[in-house]
């Protein structure tokens, strides 16, 4: 049994004992989605919001289910949400603006990268995804200063290996 199971497993327990202890519906549904288990998260991420629906990091996990499972709209309609409830927070723009990103809304995306760096301008992954929504719109020159800037904040390890090459392409 792996730890995602062990886990589903104790979170089952806690809520045979506490069904409305909204934290293991959460971390369960964690667990879900690292399987790859949506239909399962989501269920249980459906009944945190009945327990909490004001709850702004729920819809934006949510979001970021439906973000997997490539439902767009659903994602979008999670964030909002989600900034409904607390306008400031950063990640979300960043999720939402990829899931317009994804769908073509480029306009719509940069303003959202433009709103999480308002209120993070140091979170490197905003202007990486700038980046690569600006090289969609043709933008070259503006992706490179993006590009560099994340790079300059610090990257992991992973997403700077993909960046470089990109780079050193674009500066040609």
């Amino acid at each position: 049994m792996g730890d995602n199971d062990r886990a589903i497993t104790d979170f089952n327990h806690a809520i045979e004992i506490d069904p409305q202890f909204s934290e293991a519906y959460k971390k369960r549904g964690a667990a879900y989605s690292q399987k790859g288990d949506f239909v399962h998260a989501l269920s249980d991420y459906d009944h945190v919001i009945k327990i909490d629906p004001q709850s702004e990091l729920i819809y934006h996990v949510r979001g970021d289910v439906y973000l997997l499972m490539r439902d767009f709209d659903k994602a979008i309609s999670d964030y909002n949400l989600a900034l409904e409830i607390d306008p400031q927070l950063a990640l979300t723009y960043i999720q939402r603006g990829y899931a317009f990103v994804q769908k073509g809304e480029y306009d719509s995306a940069m303003a959202d990268f433009d709103q999480s760096i308002t209120y993070n301008p140091n979170y490197a992954n905003t202007y990486f995804q700038r980046g690569y929504c600006l090289i969609l719109m043709g933008e070259k020159q503006k992706a490179i200063s993006d590009f560099e800037k994340a790079l300059e904040l610090g990257l992991p390890p992973h997403m700077e290996e993909e960046l470089k090459p990109l780079l050193d392409e674009l500066s040609q």
